[in-house]
């Protein structure tokens, strides 16, 4: 489920969560009853969204579909993400709460009660509803909404800005228009200087930064708080002149000093990965932030996986490299990190922790540690972010969960091959394949049983089903869990 549902009027919200349910559940039942009891709904307020969400498909995606059988199943055709996606944002457009977000933005001097009336076409008695209903969203975000403005530590407020934008409009329109132009010369500026690959969700992303940056400042709301370190300027030109110097172009009419919009600007590139960051470049503060809890979760890997051979040359490349990586990690989530979007699915969890329980271990281990305030997505979130960097730096031959596969059929040498290709398709679970049997093997895989082996054995007499290759992970993973 998406973000920021808050700012969708009631019914639209209601009518969103059940194409998300739809989407969600694919080529799987999902019945009437179910849907009553996931989005609390009664049987007849159901039926009546489903016809909304079937007239609103009809305009936005002709060939879509939404309808319940006679056997209370839901039936859906062409729901996908993006149709979800489109029909969200839809919604949002409608939404006189997000009319009212907007345009505090937009007219930081437009704050009286008759401008926002005017603006909106609505009564004071809707405008005192909507004030209200603003106030309680900023305050869950540690924000407050008063004289009509969003008010609040600054990066703080950028940060919720960004998620409002990103999550809406990410890759379906581009909004606020009114910045477009002065993006797009930024954006290749930022292109040539730095070599970023513009792919579509690295423009989306700089897209939404720079013009959540413009917005604010243009109400002249502008960064205070440093996040490089003071030499930084002279250690870096090449860093730091090409910045400072659009930013000086584009903005110098407002009168605003720039260096700690240079900052935050960098500090973006630096933890979305678009220019390389040396944990030298932070702060005082914030470099002694990283290197704390960068070296707490390197000292548990090393003392899970290492031990005595953590002084090797290997090891301490190894080390060196996932070091470098939970920098940036720990760098963003000190600095600019937003509500995630994607990759905050806690079902999702259970596959990598099993085909990966060592990580699993050391990241549960290490973050029930950490003194946090962190949310559930957010949580959810930096275990993705942890589990990738493992898996991207720590090589799965060192990790002593590793399981030995001998494949021994009967069918010949080509069978044997082909099944030998097709077990190593499950490389992910730190596998390896062997051509005989020996003290290390843990799975014997045949058409035939042998009462000689001591190994656990899987017996397939026919070429696998999907069902035989969901037992064969199932084994892997209990094997797995055992050398642990």
């Amino acid at each position: 489920m998406e973000i920021h549902n808050e700012f969708l009027d009631l019914n639209y919200r209601y009518q969103y969560y059940l194409l998300e349910l739809v989407a969600d559940h694919g080529d799987y039942y999902l019945t009437v009853n179910r849907a009553m009891k996931l989005l609390g709904l009664s049987k007849f307020k159901l039926s009546q969204y489903v016809e909304m969400v079937n007239a609103d498909l009809a305009m936005m995606s002709p060939e879509s579909y939404l309808r319940i059988n006679g056997d209370g199943i839901f039936e859906s055709g062409h729901i996908s993400e993006s149709i979800v996606r489109k029909i969200r944002l839809d919604y949002l457009q409608q939404s006189n709460l997000f009319k009212m977000f907007e345009f505090s933005l937009l007219n930081p001097g437009k704050n009286e009660t008759t401008d926002f009336c005017d603006a909106l076409f609505i009564g004071k008695t809707k405008f005192y509803e909507l004030r209200k209903e603003m106030v309680e969203v900023a305050d869950h975000f540690n924000l407050q909404f008063k004289k009509n403005q969003l008010i609040g530590p600054e990066m703080q407020i950028r940060q919720f800005v960004f998620e409002i934008y990103y999550s809406y409009f990410n890759g379906i329109e581009k909004p606020l228009a009114l910045f477009q132009e002065t993006v797009d010369q930024m954006l290749v500026t930022m292109r040539d200087q730095f070599q970023i690959n513009l792919l579509p969700t690295t423009i989306t992303k700089l897209e939404t930064y720079l013009k959540v940056q413009s917005l604010r400042l243009r109400g002249k709301n502008a960064l205070t708080a440093p996040l490089l370190a003071p030499d930084f300027k002279t250690q870096q030109p090449q860093l730091w002149q090409p910045v400072l110097s659009m930013l000086t172009t584009n903005y110098q009419l407002l009168r605003i000093p720039l260096e700690v919009e240079a900052e935050g600007l960098l500090t973006f590139l630096f933890t979305e990965s678009y220019v390389p960051l040396e944990i030298d470049y932070l702060t005082p503060d914030l470099k002694n932030g990283v290197s704390q809890k960068t070296g707490q979760f390197v000292s548990k890997v090393e003392h899970v996986l290492m031990k005595d051979e953590a002084h090797s040359e290997q090891a301490q490349n190894i080390l060196a490299n996932l070091a470098h990586d939970l920098d940036q990690i720990h760098a963003k989530h000190l600095t600019f990190y937003t509500e995630p979007t994607t990759f905050i699915d806690e079902q999702q969890l259970t596959y990598f922790a099993e085909a990966n329980p060592l990580f699993h271990q050391i990241i549960l281990t290490f973050t029930t540690k950490q003194e946090t305030d962190l949310d559930w997505r957010k949580q959810a979130s930096l275990y993705y972010d942890y589990m990738f960097a493992c898996i991207e730096d720590i090589p799965l031959e060192i990790l002593k969960d590793r399981v030995y596969i001998c494949v021994d059929f009967s069918q010949g040498r080509l069978y044997n091959q082909y099944m030998k290709k097709t077990v190593n398709y499950f490389n992910n679970l730190n596998i390896e394949v062997q051509t005989t049997v020996d003290e290390r093997t843990d799975l014997y895989l045949s058409d035939f049983y042998s009462s000689t082996l001591t190994c656990e054995q899987l017996i397939w007499k026919n070429p696998p089903t999907i069902l035989n290759w969901q037992q064969f992970g199932d084994l892997v993973v209990a094997i797995k869990k055992g050398k642990l």
